[in-house]
């Protein structure tokens, strides 16, 4: 448990029109929360940095993501009622 927050449940990014702005809040928020310092042991200090890049990696995708779909929700044309 990082101590952050719960802002967005699964709901709220399972639309067609996510917050983009909501979810890149708290993705700033897990990240502020992760530990920076690194560990005196060389096992755990390498767990970490293992961890620290998945989490970089895995960000950078959801990233990539949210992008992609901000661009083709934005370009989706809606049939008038």
């Amino acid at each position: 448990d990082l101590g952050v927050t719960r802002l967005l449940d699964p709901e709220d990014v399972d639309v067609p029109h996510p917050d983009e702005k909501s979810i890149i809040t708290y993705v700033s928020s897990l990240y502020d929360a992760m530990p920076r310092t690194a560990v005196q042991y060389g096992v755990r200090a390498n767990e970490l940095e293992l961890r620290w890049q998945e989490y970089h990696e895995l960000v950078t995708l959801l990233l990539q993501w949210i992008r992609h779909h901000v661009v083709i929700f934005e370009e989706r044309k809606f049939p008038t009622s």
